[in-house]
């Protein structure tokens, strides 16, 4: 239902549309950060296609999801995770709903807040409008801890073991754990596998990364149909570095498609139908193991305990990693270079969303008074593959020399685990399908001073797993269907009250303990 902003009681908050535009985003969660007053977003990770955590006026719930519920075209969905499915170009008005008294007609739904999307339809217009937007962008960290470099920590290390000594008594037995000749040979850059100095974040990761958008859309109509039609395309790139020994082509990218249609045709003077229509397809690459272990790595390991690789030798179908026994297990240290390029993962996203709605104008029968049907599918599949392997390490021996040329006359022995050549492969995928049917009755009338207005609204929907496996909880299907009513009233522009409820039901719930009643009521004076 609709309500003048003049006279709202509940608290509201809008985002003008054209503020969704105006810097660069794949997703309307990144777009509400810092714009609501009340919204929370998180970003749980700067990986490529991420989502992000989104909450209205702090958690609500100890247990369950605190995620807010978006209603997108009149459609109640799903929580925040679907806002990640809408283009922002689309978008004509959001709102942000934020107390009880705006949120209690969608009963136990709403506990979390609501978020309220409309996306753009056709116009009566002579002439068709085509509009293109072409983005490039670039993306950077905010901050990267600086570490040490070689050199300074050798010398920090040795002071560290010297005033540990100092301090248990034991100076008379003091040795440096790196020698001169270590610490003046990676100073003088002699040779990086007898005198290794790794800047582990370097290696791995870029400066910043370079991503696109294209969005097109054509609006029109003429008076008994009206069109939007939108395509968008993004092209989203991580900051790990093109690693020329990497033997698997490990990168970070996020590739989206978005596609919308919403076509109307009046089809009487009174009634209206149209079909809206959202398609999108999500396609993402990674490293196998996790960008955040990756960062803590590069930040961790020693710079100069090792190579980060050795050059090959004849015959060799791998590459060979650098490393060493560790201080504390004996097994084998850490080498970030290593764990970034040991395998991948690719997954495959794709979403359907189709609604067929019905208004029709009851004038006829008492003037304000309208009704509206939607009946809508929602279709979304996953699937993932994952490819691992074991890395090769090596370890430079102590018999290793350094030729007057500057090269080295390496002894390597195998270290740790044997390394494979092939990939390990494993998968993963799921996804589900959700029906679902709304029915409204909507009146808003002005007699005088007095405005009128009242909203009556059933809905069902049932949810099914693509997947269903074999067990009981993933055969049944879940069902739920509530009714929501409104009543408004203003006086003079100047008196308000509004009075709602929301009554669901949920056969997840025991019998007698399914239904529940969420009423609420708000007065409002304009001063």
């Amino acid at each position: 239902g609709q309500v003048k902003k003049s006279d709202l009681t509940g608290s509201v908050a809008s985002v003008k549309a054209e503020k969704l535009t105006d810097i660069p985003a794949n997703s309307i969660d990144g777009l509400l950060q810092g714009r609501v007053a009340g919204v929370q977003v998180v970003n749980s990770s700067q990986d490529p296609g991420a989502s992000s955590t989104v909450r209205i006026r702090g958690n609500s719930s100890l247990n369950g999801s605190n995620a807010p519920l978006v209603v997108i075209d009149g459609f109640p969905w799903g929580d925040a995770g679907d806002l990640k499915q809408i283009n922002p170009q689309d978008i004509v008005s959001m709102e942000v709903l934020k107390d009880a008294s705006a949120s209690a007609i969608y009963g136990s739904r709403g506990a979390n807040g609501v978020i309220l999307i409309n996306t753009k339809n056709g116009r009566n217009s002579e002439k068709m409008n085509v509009s293109v937007r072409l983005e490039n962008t670039f993306s950077m960290p905010t901050m990267v801890q600086q570490v040490a470099d070689g050199v300074t920590y050798m010398q920090l290390y040795n002071e560290a073991v010297f005033n540990t000594a100092k301090e248990t008594g034991t100076l008379h037995a003091y040795q440096p754990f790196y020698s001169a000749d270590k610490i003046n040979g990676t100073k003088a850059g002699l040779n990086k596998y007898l005198y290794p100095n790794n800047d582990w974040y370097d290696l791995m990761f870029k400066d910043f990364s370079v991503n696109q958008n294209l969005n097109l859309n054509i609006r029109g109509g003429g008076r008994k149909v009206s069109y939007f039609l939108n395509a968008a395309v993004s092209n989203e790139n991580g900051i790990i570095a093109d690693i020329e020994q990497n033997p698997y082509d490990v990168k970070m990218n996020h590739q989206k498609y978005i596609f919308q249609s919403n076509v109307s045709a009046n089809i009487t003077k009174t009634t209206v139908v149209g079909i809206k229509v959202n398609a999108q397809l999500e396609y993402n690459t990674r490293p196998i193991e996790d960008i955040g272990n990756l960062f803590y790595y590069s930040m961790r390991a020693n710079p100069v305990r090792f190579p980060a690789t050795l050059p090959a030798e004849e015959g060799d179908t791998f590459v060979r990693y650098g490393n060493n026994a560790s201080w504390d297990t004996g097994a084998t240290d850490l080498n970030p270079l290593a764990k970034l390029s040991r395998g991948y993962g690719k997954r495959y996203y794709s979403y359907m969303t189709t609604a067929f709605t019905l208004d029709q104008n009851l004038d006829f029968f008492t003037k304000g008074l309208s009704a509206n049907l939607t009946a809508s599918f929602y279709n979304y599949t996953y699937s993932a593959t994952y490819r691992t392997a074991t890395p090769y390490y090596f370890k430079v021996e102590d018999g290793s020399s350094l030729n007057p040329d500057g090269t080295a006359n390496l002894i390597t022995n195998s270290i740790g685990d044997t390394g494979t050549t092939y990939l390990t492969s494993t998968d993963g995928n799921g996804g589900h399908r959700r029906y679902a049917l709304q029915a409204s009755l909507n009146y808003a009338r002005k007699f005088g001073k007095h405005d009128v207005g009242a909203m009556f609204v059933y809905r069902m929907n049932e949810k099914k797993n693509n997947i269903a496996g074999t067990s009981e909880e993933n055969l049944l299907p879940y069902r739920e269907q509530g009714m929501a009513g409104r009543v408004t009233y203003g006086f003079d522009n100047r008196y308000l009250f509004e009075a709602s409820f929301g009554y669901n039901g949920s056969e997840n719930f025991a019998p007698g303990k399914r239904w529940g009643f969420f009423p609420s009521a708000a007065a409002g004076w304009v001063i």
